[in-house]
C-alpha cells in the first residue's frame, strides 16, 4: 500500500498544466484545493490508479496540518452523520483516522480518505470548470464557480 499523499494521472497532468511557481509553486498546492473541494462537497475520487507525490505534508504546509487534519475530521462526521454530543463515537472516528506516530498523523485509513476527497474535488472541479491551460484561467473559473456566492468561505 502507498502511504502519503497521492493523486491520479489525470490530476497530475492538469496539475503539470497550472504549474506556474508563483501561485501554485508546488504539486501540494493542487493537491490543497482540490481537497478543499472535495471536504466541501463531501466527493469520493473513483477507484482510479493514484501515484504518490508527497509522503508527508511537505514544510510550506507544516503549521496547517492540524488544521487540515481537523477539516478531515469534522468532514467526516458530517458525511456520516455523527452526533458530536456522543464523545465516544468521536474519539473512535479520530482514533481511525489519526495515528501520531505516522510521519502524517494520519492512519493509513485517514490517508486514503484524504486522497479519496482530493481526487473527488479534482473530479468536481473538472466538471465544474472545464479544462485550464493556465493558472490564471484557472483561478479565475474557480473563483467564479466555487468562491464567489460563499464570500470565501468554504463552510
Amino acid at each position: 500500500m502507498k502511504v502519503g499523499f497521492n493523486m491520479s494521472h489525470n490530476a497530475k497532468q492538469y496539475y503539470d498544466k497550472l504549474r506556474d511557481g508563483e501561485i501554485i509553486k508546488i504539486q501540494f498546492d493542487f493537491y490543497y484545493i482540490c481537497l478543499l473541494i472535495g471536504f466541501k462537497f463531501k466527493e469520493f475520487g473513483k477507484n482510479v490508479e493514484l501515484v504518490e507525490f508527497f509522503h508527508k505534508f511537505p514544510n510550506e504546509y507544516l503549521s496547517r496540518k492540524e488544521e487540515i487534519i481537523g477539516t478531515l475530521i469534522t468532514t467526516e462526521i458530517k458525511r456520516l452523520g455523527v452526533n458530536v454530543e456522543n464523545k465516544s463515537r468521536v474519539q473512535e472516528l479520530m482514533l481511525k483516522l489519526v495515528n501520531p506516530e505516522s510521519i502524517t498523523r494520519l492512519s493509513s485509513e485517514g490517508e486514503k480518505l484524504m486522497n479519496k476527497y482530493a481526487e473527488g474535488g479534482f473530479n468536481f472541479i473538472v466538471e465544474k470548470i472545464g479544462s485550464c491551460s493556465t493558472t490564471d484561467t484557472f483561478l479565475v473559473r474557480y473563483y467564479d464557480e466555487f468562491m464567489a456566492e460563499t464570500t470565501g468561505s468554504l463552510e
